[in-house]
């Protein structure tokens, strides 16, 4: 009875248990625009060009990602950016409402805004590399710049909970606030506590006539032992 009770008890310990925070997906730019780590859908390209590990992008330029987040409405993004021109003006960074709408995520003259609740903060370098990051759990959405909490708003409206999301193009509502930069990375996390963490590549399969050599070798091996 012990046994079965402990067993029991450790089954609903592993079942009650937070999942640990994890990198989904790895957008690296080093073999296109498909996910790194081979689990994801790709981006999809609006210009810009693609070359060594880089994403270069000039104004109305940019990415969309459709059910590449692990939810809608719980989500962590990593972005390796260098921003030209993020100090002036409104510069739209996210944009989750299928850019119909002036609400998103902007630079706004060297800061973040989070453009529908007016809340903005943090220090946003202009032609430098930085890593801009964002996560939203639950109702609460919160922006990092370099690691340092840059601005938090709650989302009520839902204005950020969506698993289509474009990134630097400017929407239809407002024109002439896109952003024009360059990207060394675009990462999905299920949370920002993963933030950081570098892709595992997929392994690649031997082609067949390398399996076949092994075979042969380790049949040598076992002849030679005899």
């Amino acid at each position: 009875m012990r046994l079965w009770f402990a067993g029991a008890c450790t089954a609903l310990g592993l079942m009650a248990a937070p999942a640990q925070a994890a990198l989904l997906h790895s957008y690296d730019f080093t073999t296109g625009l498909g996910d790194t780590m081979g689990t994801g859908p790709s981006l999809t390209s609006f210009g810009g060009v693609v070359s060594g590990g880089t994403y270069t992008f000039d104004l109305q330029e940019g990415l969309r990602l459709v059910n590449g987040l692990p939810s809608s409405t719980d989500y962590a993004i990593e972005i390796g950016i260098t921003a030209v021109d993020s100090v002036s003006g409104y510069n739209k960074v996210l944009d989750f409402l299928g850019r119909s709408s002036d609400f998103g995520i902007y630079f706004y003259n060297a800061a973040v805004e989070a453009y529908g609740y007016g809340v903005n903060g943090g220090f946003v370098p202009d032609n430098v590399p930085f890593v801009f990051s964002v996560e939203r759990s639950g109702n609460l959405f919160s922006a990092w710049v370099n690691g340092v909490l840059a601005m938090t708003t709650f989302d009520p409206s839902n204005i950020y909970a969506s698993n289509d999301v474009h990134f630097f193009m400017d929407d239809s509502a407002v024109s002439g606030e896109a952003l024009a930069g360059s990207l060394d990375y675009i990462r999905i996390h299920d949370t920002s506590a993963s933030f950081g963490t570098e892709p595992t590549l997929p392994a690649v399969p031997l082609p067949a006539s390398a399996v076949l050599l092994l075979a042969g070798l380790a049949g040598l091996g076992a002849l030679r032992q005899r």
